[in-house]
């Protein structure tokens, strides 16, 4: 069984992800260390927990976060998805072959649920911004009111919140005004964007991702562009 790593750089719009075959450690039933690529040799019933780290340095000497464990398909001759988990554990299959990936701005990629059909992603916008602490809440936290703003999807502009369906695998790229004003022309300004994580049913900040940027349809999912009060003379 061989095991490599690779970072991926994201493609946009028509093209294609790249991908570069690195060497990053991985942790071997929890008391070994292996640098990529290498084979796991044993018995036919063995298994095998393996432990990525959670980032890697690029050739460029960027920060790049895990993003997924692949197992090449001999059939399709293609890498398919495995594991979103950092650790996974591994049968021995003869001439298998699995492979950790790192990327650098991660699109929406989690298998569709059938074949073929079509799939929705819901984009929305919020303004967020810091609650002042009161006698009852000591701590500040941070809440968000629902906007309206145009974002473009492939060049046509859309009114937030809209929806997005298409194919499994369609690109689409979306642009976030750079600045907004609201009812109370109050000028907010473009923050980052959240997709929703249905795991732990909260916002995760998409790190890397710019006000704009390409988006894989893989899968039904929502992301929402945040803003934030702006600050400085207009």
């Amino acid at each position: 069984m061989t095991i490599s790593a690779v970072y991926e750089e994201p493609g946009f719009l028509f093209f294609p992800a790249t991908t570069t075959e690195i060497s990053t450690a991985i942790v071997i039933n929890g008391d070994s260390e292996r640098m990529t690529p290498f084979q796991l040799c044993a018995t036919a019933t063995m298994r095998f927990m393996l432990m990525a780290e959670d980032y890697v340095f690029t050739p460029s000497q960027q920060e790049a976060p895990f993003s997924r464990w692949e197992k090449y398909n001999v059939v399709l001759e293609s890498w398919e998805f495995y594991s979103e988990s950092l650790q996974v554990a591994l049968p021995l299959e003869g001439d298998a072959a699995y492979r950790v990936v790192y990327s650098g701005e991660s699109p929406i990629t989690v298998v569709p649920r059938q074949p073929g059909q079509e799939v929705c992603l819901d984009v929305s916008a919020v303004f967020m911004y810091q609650q002042i602490a009161t006698t009852t809440a000591y701590a500040p936290r941070f809440v968000t009111e629902p906007i309206s703003v145009q974002i473009l999807a492939n060049g046509a502009a859309r009114t937030t919140s809209f929806r997005l369906c298409d194919a499994p695998g369609t690109q689409i790229a979306l642009e976030a005004e750079s600045e907004h004003w609201t009812i109370q022309e109050n000028r907010l300004e473009f923050w980052k964007w959240q997709r929703y994580n249905a795991a732990t049913e909260s916002w995760d900040d998409m790190s890397g991702a710019a006000r704009a940027f390409g988006v894989s349809l893989q899968n039904g999912g929502q992301l929402r562009a945040v803003y934030k009060q702006a600050v400085g003379l207009y």
